[in-house]
């Protein structure tokens, strides 16, 4: 049941399908063309089915996704010819640094509270000298009545009833019943409720300048009452 979108990519992408990648990889790129970096070198930490993975490709970078779902990386590597391998922080090991890292979505929030130390400290060796990291959080309000979404594509039908609710003061959760074509499953999200300016602390602690920047308005497809409408980044640069 934990996580158990994640091991059904077809159902990922259907779910999926209107979410805004093109906008937030623009929104990456902008950064990166604003800092002066002129590198060709991309890692996408937490890449899941690929879709930032394939626009950076195109975009003429050179594309590491990492993920820890194996079924999402086959279907990742269906879309593009980028590479793709299977980690997870805080524990990555790569024998090489990227002109950009980034880390999408809400990755970061399922880390344990005890453990972004180290996965920040990991991100920030990877990146290259005039480098810059992108680490998007969550903004998690108070949720309430439960959402309801019904999709169609090429790929078949997916419905998903799902209710997010705080467990304690650091953790929020999704409960949801997926329902894709006629098959059915639970679905658990827990994530962790980063505040913004301990990832920016730490990331100017290891020397690096930081800004944080809200962005796109509504982060997912969802027409949901969940109130979790903004994302914001913490934009960094070596």
């Amino acid at each position: 049941m934990d996580q158990a979108l994640y091991r059904n990519p077809r159902a990922y992408d259907i779910l999926y399908q209107h979410k805004d990648y093109e906008g937030e990889v623009e929104f990456v790129l902008d950064r990166f063309r604003e800092h002066g970096n002129d590198g060709g070198s991309a890692l996408v930490v937490g890449c899941g089915t690929g879709n930032h993975s394939r626009l950076l490709q195109r975009s003429g970078f050179d594309v590491l996704g990492i993920d820890p779902n194996p079924a999402m990386l086959d279907r990742a590597r269906e879309k593009s010819s980028a590479t793709f391998r299977v980690g997870a922080l805080p524990d990555i090991e790569l024998d090489r640094t990227f002109d950009l890292v980034w880390v999408p979505y809400t990755v970061v929030d399922y880390l344990e509270l005890d453990t972004l130390p180290s996965a920040l400290a990991t991100l920030t060796e990877l990146v290259a000298a005039d480098g810059l990291l992108v680490v998007d959080t969550g903004d998690f309000h108070e949720l309430g009545a439960p959402g309801f979404q019904l999709l169609s594509s090429d790929e078949g039908s997916c419905a998903r009833l799902f209710q997010y609710h705080r467990v304690d003061a650091d953790h929020v959760r999704m409960d949801a019943l997926v329902f894709l074509d006629d098959e059915w499953f639970f679905d658990q999200h827990t994530l962790l409720d980063v505040p913004d300016e301990s990832i920016a602390e730490a990331l100017r602690a290891r020397e690096f300048t930081v800004e944080t920047a809200d962005w796109y308005g509504t982060p997912t497809a969802m027409d949901d009452p969940a109130d979790v409408k903004h994302r914001r980044s913490a934009v960094s640069c070596r």
